[in-house]
């Protein structure tokens, strides 16, 4: 095994009587590894650590898991959704309900405070044209949906600035 050891890797050599290591040695290489090579190790591991901890935080434990929720209120002000029955309900993982004229189904990550749904799947029914447009637009601000608020029998769905675009009330 002959040629130059790696730097790392020399034996700190100093001879008896002598203070200071010999040339050759790791310490008297002017390669040393400068601070923030061995502290950035640590750094990452430590960040990585704490995102880990943070995102189990943020995911862990959904308050929607097995509850269903009537609409009463949305960010647009030309349509009033009372007038018609746009629900959600949240269990294994998915969210459901009726969207003013048809039913609708998919997948839902909801935990902590995050709310992002996937592809909705529905049906394909026609109905009256203020259905319709309501539907369109359930879907559309629930496609914009960032994270969720409950306070009560309140949920409140925000988008990525935190304005609500969706309120529920539990449904009975």
């Amino acid at each position: 095994m002959g040629g130059r050891a790696h730097p790392e890797f020399r034996a700190l050599t100093v001879a008896a009587g002598d203070s200071a290591p010999r040339r050759g040695s790791w310490a008297a290489n002017e390669d040393v590894r400068p601070l923030w090579r061995r502290v950035l190790p640590i750094a990452l591991v430590a960040a990585a650590t704490l995102a880990c901890i943070v995102t189990l935080l943020i995911t862990g434990g959904s308050g929607l898991e097995g509850t269903a929720w009537r609409l009463v209120a949305w960010s647009e002000p030309s349509i009033d959704p009372a007038g018609f029955t746009i629900t959600a309900s949240f269990d294994d993982g998915r969210v459901s309900g009726t969207a003013a004229v048809n039913s609708y189904s998919g997948e839902c990550a909801v935990g902590g405070i995050t709310f992002s749904p996937g592809a909705i799947a529905r049906t394909e029914m026609a109905g009256p044209p203020e259905a319709m447009e309501a539907e369109a637009l359930y879907f559309e601000l629930l496609g914009q949906a960032e994270t969720y608020v409950t306070d009560g029998d309140v949920l409140t769905i925000q988008g990525a600035s935190g304005s609500a675009l969706l309120v529920f009330e539990r449904a009975e």
